[in-house]
């Protein structure tokens, strides 16, 4: 007597039931991203600093920011291919960067679990998290978590094909842009990376020793 098998689900079911998750997801995120606004307008006063900048630069001469040169740059190359510097767009950044984040962390676990149950509950995590995005629009932070889960995406799955060379140099240009946004993100990313280094080293006794090193 041959035992019964459990019913193999389709491939497609689970990729249908994630984008109907996500679809949802995105419009939650536009409808709170355009209904919200806060009273400090940390809005505003980005939106501003990104208008000079764009009219007559002089970043940190004569417009203050805490952040790092690589926001201003990233939205002046926007302002040039014709993206105006407005609420709306700004909104609709933040909104793929809230969004993407959550769908690419999903996505990196779908990688490592295989399970749809996985993606989906960090989907709903990941989102949840990200919420306050949608006080700050324009805010450096959404470039911020969209660079950090892509290249955590995109560096696992190189990995996992020992393309070293390639996670390389994802790795660098990604932390030098964080360094350039908020330089505390940038050190983080960098030691990650140099963590993964150390606990993968091809020497044993790097290996061995690298667990205490990294705590320390």
């Amino acid at each position: 007597m041959t035992e019964a098998r459990p019913p193999i689900r389709p491939a497609w079911l689970g990729t249908l039931v994630f984008s109907a998750a996500a679809a949802a997801q995105l419009i939650a995120a536009a409808m709170i991203m355009f209904s919200a606004f806060m009273f400090y307008d940390d809005e505003g006063y980005v939106l501003h600093s990104l208008r000079n900048f764009a009219d007559h630069g002089g970043l940190y001469r004569d417009i203050y920011t805490q952040y790092g040169p690589f926001p201003f740059v990233f939205h002046y190359v926007l302002h040039v291919l014709g993206l105006p510097l407005t609420h709306t767009v700004g909104r609709l950044i933040t909104l793929g960067a809230w969004s993407g984040a959550a769908i690419l962390a999903a996505v990196l676990a779908g990688q490592v679990t295989r399970s749809l149950v996985a993606r989906l509950a960090v989907l709903a995590a990941v989102f949840a998290y990200l919420w306050v995005m949608a006080s700050e629009p324009t805010h450096p932070g959404g470039l911020i978590v969209l660079l950090t889960t892509a290249a955590a995406v995109v560096g696992h799955h190189w990995l996992a094909r020992d393309r070293l060379r390639a996670w390389a140099l994802l790795v660098g240009a990604v932390t030098a842009a964080l360094l350039l946004t908020k330089i505390n993100i940038g050190v983080f990313v960098a030691f990650a990376a140099c963590a993964w280094l150390l606990l993968q080293h091809r020497n044993p006794t790097v290996r061995r020793w690298a667990p205490a090193a990294l705590m320390i």
